[in-house]
């Protein structure tokens, strides 16, 4: 799952560029910096994996907000 704007591009991603995070990573971009982290999700169906970003996806775009 992907969100993007003109400040950050954030999802939640299943693939395999970074294994060493575990089967799912969260990844920032910004004019700045890309960064990977582990996703800590574990959710297989599609519904539930959706339904688990969309939760943490407000908390994930504060932190984005310059203070």
């Amino acid at each position: 799952m992907q969100w993007a704007d003109d400040v950050v591009s954030l999802g939640w991603h299943k693939d395999d560029d970074h294994e060493e995070l575990g089967t799912t990573h969260f990844q920032i971009e910004t004019d700045e910096e890309l960064t990977h982290e582990p996703g800590y999700l574990e959710a297989e169906a599609p519904l539930s994996f959706l339904e688990t970003c969309l939760q943490r996806l407000p908390l994930k775009l504060e932190e984005t907000i310059p203070e």
